[in-house]
């Protein structure tokens, strides 16, 4: 069994908002030492300000939170001197209630749930100890601190073995209730321009990354679409159950963005006919069958209907990424038959 860690946090002012002394002057974020970025998702070093989306749960509810982890990397990404080169988890509403929920050298342990046997949802879980009690756990994690921190994270970040750790269940993710998409994480990802994956993140250090990514991509198209299939306008669901799926436009194996605008939400036949090429979407939004396949019962009602669009047109299907799926994958199931 993989040894499991946990990363631990002191809280200093100027990441929590403060400046000149004074609250709420910027924004909150967790800052995350680069001597233990190991244990989140690798980012570029050439994509500027590259980013992706974590799954964090607080420790003030049990809902899953969609939460922006990013990479600010102007000295690297554009070899500026005076750039700027540090990893941030920023906060938000549901992480942070009231801008004020987390405060001056309170400590927070961060832990996941990845080891050698996980394969499915990777989630990130936030124990929260306040300065202002200083109650047993908080001194125990200040001893480990001490312990653990290198000299260069002075007693301010450092990676702990779980099982030091007593308050720290394996368990947690066990029992997790409703996912919170916050209306911050929403735009941010919708102002994200849409670009092919880097060739760096193809190798195979960033294959951890690219899951998050699939991840934070099926949960964002599902939700822009209202958990609906595009092509029909509904869905067979029972409580958190749904028959869609988010379908890359272009294709994953083709190096397709797990972007919003590279998605569409699609019942699990449509996905299949979609991924096939029986039918493509031209730039109106309505949908082509292929001539070959314009004859099957299924199909032919689906000729020039226009699909479904997320009320957001931010999230409504990029151009580029139409052509490419007219251009490469409509008719492809004519090489498979």
């Amino acid at each position: 069994m993989q040894k499991q860690f946990a990363y631990i946090r002191k809280l200093y002012n100027q990441e929590l908002g403060f400046r000149g002394g004074e609250p709420h002057m910027a924004g909150r974020y967790f800052f995350v030492s680069k001597e233990y970025t190991g244990y989140f998702p690798p980012l570029s070093e050439v994509v500027k300000n590259d980013f992706t989306v974590i799954n964090m749960i607080p420790p003030n509810s049990n809902n899953i939170v969609l939460t922006k982890y990013v990479y600010h990397n102007s000295k690297v990404s554009e070899n500026k001197p005076n750039g700027r080169d540090e990893y941030r988890i920023y906060m938000n509403p549901a992480l942070d209630p009231n801008r004020d929920y987390f405060k001056i050298n309170d400590i927070v342990v961060i832990y996941n749930n990845l080891n050698e046997e996980n394969v499915g949802k990777i989630y990130y879980k936030i124990y929260h100890f306040p300065a202002h009690e200083a109650g047993r756990n908080y001194k125990h994690l200040e001893e480990m601190l001490h312990r653990y921190a290198s000299s260069r994270a002075k007693s301010t970040h450092a990676l702990v073995p779980i099982s030091e750790l007593s308050f720290v269940s394996p368990h947690v993710f066990d029992t997790l209730d409703r996912r919170v998409i916050p209306k911050l994480i929403q735009n941010a990802v919708l102002d994200t321009p849409v670009q092919l994956i880097p060739e760096d993140q193809m190798k195979k250090q960033f294959v951890f990354t690219r899951h998050i990514r699939r991840e934070a991509f099926q949960d964002l198209v599902k939700f822009f679409y209202e958990y609906k299939c595009a092509v029909t306008g509904t869905s067979i669901n029972y409580k958190d159950l749904y028959n869609i799926v988010a379908a890359h436009i272009i294709p994953d194996s083709h190096r397709g963005p797990a972007h919003p605008k590279n998605g569409i939400s699609l019942c699990r036949d449509m996905h299949w006919a979609f991924d096939k090429g029986f039918f493509t979407i031209r730039d109106d939004y309505r949908i082509k069958i292929h001539e070959e396949v314009k004859e099957l019962p299924v199909l032919t009602p689906l000729q020039d209907r226009k699909i479904f669009l997320p009320s957001d047109k931010r999230a409504w299907p990029s151009e580029i990424s139409l052509k490419y799926h007219r251009e490469n994958i409509f008719g492809i199931f004519m090489k498979s038959a």
